[in-house]
């Protein structure tokens, strides 16, 4: 089976593409604007670029893969520019409608658990979106651009929502990457918000690797959530973090406000997902 991937150099994207090196008879197809980033990756690496005008014979490029696993995206970070629905948006739907015009029968998408907005608990994918972000609108706009263009061109549609993640080659600004860099430096303490706020974490690496199952199992489709399936509150997280470390640093509780486009409390039913055998 051959399968192409977009955004194979990114964060998520080497570990699903590690995960899919490991399944006998995968021929992977890397896809991106610079591909001196995918080198030292397996499989035939292809310059092509997801923003650009799609190309005639863009499917062809692609070797006429059976599968896509579309994991590029870009701004990520800053979840509120409206660069999300303004230029992602329209250029990843008219990339991806391009491919299935020309022949691509299967597209696994990653969205995001921000979809499901502010609402709060075992979030599971029957649920009504309701993003409060600009980059959790683009990708539930996204979603259902997608499920209309299957009832004009059949073809089958894997939606996953990831749910939140840490390890190497992270945003240097996100939670666990600072709190790392303050361990590392040695810093005596740690400024965070109360720390309360419930989370569904996972290593990027066991994230990329469920990401790879579902996009390669044939028994779901549609929304499917991507997590550990329960929450454990960031201050847990972080004294763990800090235990394992060996340090005595003590964590600043509310110094910084919690943010505004997140619940209290949330973490992914993974029901639908464990479906697959």
């Amino acid at each position: 089976m051959k399968v192409a991937v977009t955004g194979a150099s990114g964060f998520i994207g080497r570990h699903v593409v590690a995960a899919l090196a490991d399944i006998p008879d995968v021929e992977l197809v890397l896809a991106g604007r610079d591909t001196a980033k995918l080198a030292g990756m397996p499989g035939r690496h292809v310059a092509l670029d997801v923003m650009a005008e799609p190309a005639a014979d863009m499917f062809e490029q692609l070797g006429q893969p059976d599968r896509l696993i579309h994991l590029a995206w870009g701004g990520l970070t800053n979840f509120k520019s409206d660069s999300h629905v303004t230029e992602e948006l329209p250029k990843h739907l008219r990339f991806l409608t391009a491919l299935v015009e020309q022949g691509l029968d299967e597209i696994t998408v990653t969205g995001t658990c921000l979809e499901y907005g502010l609402q709060e608990g075992a979030l599971h994918e029957d649920l009504p979106t309701a993003p409060v972000t600009a980059y959790a609108e683009a990708k539930d706009k996204l979603h259902k651009a997608l499920v209309a263009l299957q009832v004009e061109m059949p073809f089958r549609l894997k939606w996953l929502r990831p749910f939140y993640m840490w390890g190497e080659g992270q945003n240097p600004k996100s939670f666990f990457s600072l709190l790392d860099a303050a361990l590392e430096r040695g810093d005596a303490s740690f400024d965070m918000s109360g720390g309360e706020q419930v989370r569904d974490f996972l290593p990027v690496e066991y994230m990329g690797l469920l990401i790879a199952v579902a996009a390669m199992q044939d028994t779901i489709d549609g929304a499917i959530n991507v997590g550990r399936g329960e929450g454990r509150t960031l201050r847990e997280m972080a004294e763990e973090r800090i235990a394992e470390h060996g340090s005595d640093m003590v964590l600043n509780l509310g110094v910084y406000p919690y943010p505004d486009y997140e619940p209290m409390r949330f973490w992914a039913d993974m029901s639908k997902f464990n479906l697959i055998g």
